[in-house]
């Protein structure tokens, strides 16, 4: 009864009832729908929790701590307003997170949720592409954007750009969604849900071909891109991948064009990205451990704009403290499941070892999008997070883990690691600026 809920759960994260129907607004249904979850799966909850597993699940343990380190911050700055609004917001989200890693314990669960996250994402993106085009209207959608780029002849050109709704509002948000119904579409049409017509999946991944197009999003191409050749590589080897990509590269790029693929670092968006790094930079030397409080961003930069960068939101917020397990996490994700596609035979289940490449694409294509989005508390983040850790719970591939653990090893290298992402970004915010 407890996975129902959760996949009730995991409906509301794309489709908001109370965005739909006006008779629902201002009734929490996330709340509503948590609670009795929770309450059902208490006992497998405490399982997880126990220090034993903690230990032995150290991406579980650095979320857990990341959400420490959201209080600390709050706490450093005596922000008790922020505690009880943005913290316990953040809160409901972890405790999503646990759920998730709690109640799929089985591969078959594993793979049940995965078609219910192609499903609800499916028909989230079907219902903003109808909204966009005016054939349906509904309250759950901005109204679309307007932005402008230089061609590659040096003319400047007006497009419009796709928008979402809940938290996917602005055209780059939107493409964690897509990027995410993309990778599992492509699991589908690998014949994975048996049950379903393949014809389907490949529809699906054309639906989100096309939102990726409305959006307008370089920073959902890119995604896309690396997800897509992360699939290429892990799934065929480097060989056969790599020949792959030189084939498809130059097919995909024609079909998508426009502002999609002018990309440069020079000007534009990018050089303005640079900027809201540079800026929360300098007031992250301010306040270096604990940071200057989650949501805080937008208020301290000039410019009021958040770093469209989730990392280095993490960073400039919640200090070194905070970012430590919050940029660890999914350090040691795209370490540990780079590790699985290495050994994947060491994975017991059949069904899993199918899996691996997909779960490897995604994990790339979203750590990736991440660089361009301020998604660090955002229950999307988590929810991918949760899938990774519990196919890495189920791969039972011990010996893969055996030297992940959570010690004082395992720490210094990840605040090394840390610590160096933040000289990096500073030193890169210096040069391209």
């Amino acid at each position: 009864m407890g996975f129902f809920f959760l996949i009730l759960l995991t409906a509301t994260i794309f489709i908001r009832p109370a965005e739909l129907f006006d008779a629902l607004r201002g009734l929490e249904i996330y709340l509503y729908l948590i609670v009795p979850c929770l309450l059902l799966s208490f006992q497998a909850v405490l399982v997880q929790l126990s220090s034993r597993n903690m230990q032995s699940q150290p991406i579980m343990y650095f979320v857990l701590m990341f959400l420490l380190g959201v209080f600390l911050s709050e706490l450093a700055h005596f922000d008790i307003d922020g505690i009880l609004t943005d913290g316990w917001a953040f809160t409901k989200n972890i405790i999503y997170y646990v759920l998730l890693i709690s109640l799929v314990n089985t591969p078959e669960r594993l793979k049940q949720l995965l078609f219910w996250i192609w499903f609800f994402s499916l028909c989230y993106i079907i219902l903003i592409l109808l909204q966009y085009n005016g054939l349906i209207t509904l309250h759950i959608a901005t109204e679309a954007m307007s932005d402008s780029y230089v061609s590659a002849t040096g003319e400047k050109l007006l497009v419009s750009r796709m928008t979402g709704s809940g938290i996917f509002t602005d055209p780059n948000d939107i493409c964690t969604v897509i990027i995410t119904g993309f990778v599992l579409s492509l699991y589908g049409i690998a014949g994975h849900f048996f049950w379903l017509p393949r014809v389907l999946f490949v529809a699906s991944s054309l639906v989100y071909c096309y939102a990726l197009q409305q959006t307008q999003s370089r920073s959902g191409f890119m995604g896309l891109a690396v997800a897509g050749g992360t699939l290429l590589l892990a799934r065929y080897g480097w060989k056969t991948g790599a020949k792959l990509l030189v084939v498809a590269i130059p097919l995909v790029l024609p079909l998508l064009g426009g502002r999609l693929t002018n990309i440069s670092t020079q000007e534009g968006t990018a050089q303005t990205r640079f900027g809201l790094w540079r800026d929360g930079l300098q007031y992250f030397k301010g306040s270096p451990i604990f940071g200057i409080g989650i949501s805080k961003y937008q208020l301290f930069t000039e410019s009021h704009h958040a770093a469209h960068n989730a990392y280095v939101t993490a960073l400039v917020e919640t200090g070194l403290f905070g970012s430590t397990f919050f940029n660890g996490a999914f350090f040691l994700t795209l370490w540990t499941m780079y590790r699985l596609g290495n050994a994947r035979t060491e994975i017991a289940d059949q069904n899993l070892q199918q899996m691996q490449p997909f779960m490897m694409a995604l994990t790339a294509g979203i750590s990736f999008l991440l660089i361009s989005l301020s998604q660090t508390y955002y229950i999307s983040t988590y929810m991918i997070l949760g899938l990774l850790t519990a196919y890495m719970q189920l791969s039972k591939a011990s010996n893969i883990f055996r030297d992940i653990r959570v010690g004082s090893t395992l720490m210094k290298r990840i605040g090394l690691a840390n610590l160096s992402f933040a000289l990096v970004m500073y030193i890169f915010t210096r040069i391209f600026i």
